[in-house]
């Protein structure tokens, strides 16, 4: 099952959305996201039952895009989530819209399992926390931080114990970042914070589990996206004519599997307007 990190540590980059751990205290076991398929959330249980015994104690969702977090109804009930984030879960119970993301993102595995997402009821978070949570689970901690960038209620989760950072999708390996809801600036600088943590693993949002060079090519990636936009708003180019000239560099810049680059070019679309938008809003002097 997925990929071994420590004894008590497992991680799965399998699944077709996002990447998910698991790992196992004193005090049972904590789950990290979950599969966005039916089928690969109760796959994901299953393997998990293999390996270890323990009942699950928690779910904490790094953000409340229904890719991490539809499949926790194949899991469990206990979960945990950032205060802004709940509001997303509770957007994403109206099952109308929870459909209709699912199909802009996963057309190809709509039809498949379309009667199985009728059918799911989003969990709504039973525990909520603001700024910072941490959870002493025996022989092991588990911190969480509110950290935004990628989302309005997106956290990092650090086990200093195993020196593991799970990142959620502030670091993408592999993969241009959904950039929808986010604050270019802040991901800039808690990349920046990130790179202080004594880390020997980062588990990112979506592709394979890397080291800490992982948050700095994050990082420049980032600054680049900025530098490129800035650069064509400074030349006086409108929003259409930056669409496409930032989506092609950005697509050079990080180059893609031939079935992602479609995807990727609708997320670099959609992020490039959102950046446009706090670019413009900071050059007039209003808080984007």
């Amino acid at each position: 099952m997925g990929t071994k990190i420590t004894e008590d540590f497992y991680v799965s980059t399998d699944y077709i959305a996002p990447n998910v751990a698991v790992l196992r205290t004193q005090e049972g076991l904590v789950f990290f996201d979950s599969p966005c398929l039916p089928k690969d959330a109760m796959d994901w249980l299953r393997q998990v039952k293999k390996i270890f015994r323990e009942d699950i104690a928690y779910l904490i969702n790094t953000d409340h895009h229904f890719d991490h977090m539809m499949g926790n109804f194949f899991l469990t009930r206990r979960t945990i989530a950032q205060e802004t984030a709940v509001r997303g879960f509770h957007y994403y119970a109206k099952k109308e819209n929870l459909e209709r993301e699912f199909k802009l993102f996963f057309p190809r595995e709509w039809e498949g399992c379309r009667k199985e997402i009728a059918e799911i009821e989003v969990i709504i978070p039973q525990i909520i926390f603001k700024k910072t949570l941490t959870l002493k689970m025996g022989n092991k901690s588990i911190i969480l931080n509110f950290v935004g960038g990628h989302s309005p209620g997106t956290i990092s989760i650090y086990i200093p114990e195993d020196k593991i950072l799970i990142a959620g999708d502030n670091i993408e390996n592999g993969m241009h970042p959904t950039m929808g809801g986010a604050r270019f600036q802040d991901c800039v600088k808690l990349l920046r914070e990130m790179e202080d943590l004594d880390i020997n693993h980062i588990i990112p949002g979506h592709g394979e589990v890397g080291d800490k060079s992982l948050v700095s090519k994050e990082r420049k990636y980032f600054e680049e996206y900025i530098r490129s936009a800035e650069g064509l708003i400074k030349n006086g180019l409108s929003l259409g004519e930056m669409i496409p000239r930032i989506t092609e560099h950005m697509m050079k810049y990080l180059p893609v599997d031939e079935n992602k680059k479609e995807l990727c070019r609708m997320i670099l679309d959609q992020g490039i307007k959102v950046l446009y938008k706090q670019l413009s809003a900071c050059v007039n002097g209003v808080q984007p």
